[in-house]
């Protein structure tokens, strides 16, 4: 079983990202790859060139960034979407990606959208 490692843009917690890692999750954030303040297509096209599962609370424009790209035939890593609602605490979302990243390898993710 191959393990997935995530990609975090902007949108998810510093303190997430933190107690994930701490619970042995593989997470390169934005900032660690040099991204900061780039759009969503560039986050989503570093992921896929990195074989990386994108995971954000952006929703509104992942979504459809993902739809198109599936819609297109191409694949891709994957992708992790935090609702607004857990969004708001770190320890759930932490805990809800060490789940997916015990759960699921590389092939399970991709081309799929799973929701924290």
């Amino acid at each position: 079983m191959e393990r997935i490692t995530f990609y975090t843009d902007e949108d998810v917690s510093g303190t997430a990202i933190t107690i994930a890692r701490n619970q042995g999750v593989s997470i390169v954030t934005a900032n660690e790859a040099s991204m900061l303040g780039a759009g969503d297509p560039e986050h989503f096209a570093y992921a896929i060139q990195e074989g990386l599962v994108l995971v954000s609370g952006n929703i509104r424009d992942y979504r459809p960034l993902f739809n198109e790209w599936t819609a297109s035939g191409k694949e891709h890593p994957g992708m992790v979407l935090i609702t607004a609602k857990k969004a708001r605490f770190a320890g759930v979302v932490a805990s809800e990606l060490r789940l997916i990243y015990e759960a699921y390898d590389t092939n399970m993710v991709a081309n799929r959208i799973l929701w924290i």
